[in-house]
């Protein structure tokens, strides 16, 4: 009779192997025999922790949000700084995240897919991951600024800084491409953490478009 430990090790070979095999073919590309077998276990254990191939789904692109959502320990230690410090801290951690991971990773490359096909289980990871997340960094770029963090150029500073963190950690091969030796020349110094809290900041500036 295996073990709890066992049950759990299990659960997450399963997760595992249908992260890999959904962030390549899609969820109707992959069957359940393909993903009992690449997880080196039974039908009837996925089966077990799962019920059926929808339910292993959530599951997995949840388990992939989990990973790149900021956790409440983080926010709870981000809040007892000074805003704009909890920023560069944030974002010098998961730039380190993303080059930890590589931009092969299945988890980055499951939400890419499921960001542009929708769906029930994607709206599921905007609700219970992306939200949240969006609204605390609106809440510390908000008290950087001062502005309120429901206000729109808030939140567009928030997309910006997003997007800063995509094209720099999880996309960061392409612009060492475009531009050799830029992480060489701006990787300095935690300089390309502290330049992207000062653009996103930037962003919320509601006469930046007037000028």
């Amino acid at each position: 009779m295996g073990t709890a430990k066992d049950s759990e090790q299990t659960r997450a070979r399963i997760i595992e192997a249908a992260g890999r095999l959904f962030a390549e073919r899609g969820f109707d590309g992959v069957s359940v025999r393909l993903i009992a077998k690449e997880a080196e276990t039974h039908l009837s254990a996925l089966n077990y922790h799962f019920q059926s191939k929808q339910m292993l789904f959530f599951e997995v692109l949840a388990a992939a949000a989990a990973h790149a959502s900021i956790s409440e320990d983080d926010k709870r230690a981000l809040k007892r700084l000074k805003p704009r410090e909890a920023l560069f801290y944030l974002v010098k951690e998961a730039l380190a995240d993303y080059r930890k991971d590589g931009p092969e990773n299945w988890r980055h490359a499951l939400l890419a897919r499921e960001s542009h096909r929708g769906g029930e289980a994607h709206q599921n990871v905007i609700d219970r991951y992306y939200r949240p997340d969006l609204l605390f960094v609106a809440e510390l770029i908000g008290a950087a600024t001062g502005l309120g963090q429901d206000s729109r150029h808030v939140q567009f500073a928030v997309f910006t800084l997003i997007s800063l963190l995509e094209t720099f950690g999880l996309h960061s091969h392409l612009p060492d491409e475009i531009v050799p030796g830029f992480f060489v020349d701006f990787g300095k110094a935690d300089q390309l953490s502290h330049h992207i809290v000062a653009v996103s900041l930037s962003a919320a500036d509601p006469d930046l478009a007037k000028r």
